[in-house]
């Protein structure tokens, strides 16, 4: 059904509708009437973009908690000084951590 208030007459905006990559089809009348079909401007999602963020957070949060709960955990009640003089931090990933242990020895798991 034909839009009264969508109707161009106007050879540049012809044009101009014509360009846009919405168009699905279009048919010359005649030399002054253009029938043109445009598709529905929806945009179809086909992965959350959110996933690849929550992954990376939820992967931050489990390092911080083995670090903190584990690693440091081993070295007992010593004072938060002490336990960074025997724990140096060297380089963290999503997915790895490295660090450099002197000092004293950790109790066997």
């Amino acid at each position: 059904m034909e839009s009264i208030r969508k109707r161009v007459n106007n050879h540049k905006r012809i044009k101009k509708a014509l360009a846009k990559p919405t168009v699905k089809n279009f048919t010359y009348v005649n030399d002054d009437l253009v029938m043109v079909q445009f598709a529905k401007k929806a945009v179809v999602q086909t992965k959350p973009m959110y996933t690849g963020f929550v992954v990376l957070e939820l992967s931050k949060v489990l390092m911080y908690d083995f670090h903190y709960n584990h690693i440091q955990g081993q070295y007992g009640s010593d004072s938060e000084a002490s336990v960074h003089r025997h724990i140096q931090p060297l380089l963290q990933n999503s997915d790895q951590r490295f660090v450099r242990r002197h000092g004293k020895k950790p109790p066997a798991l």
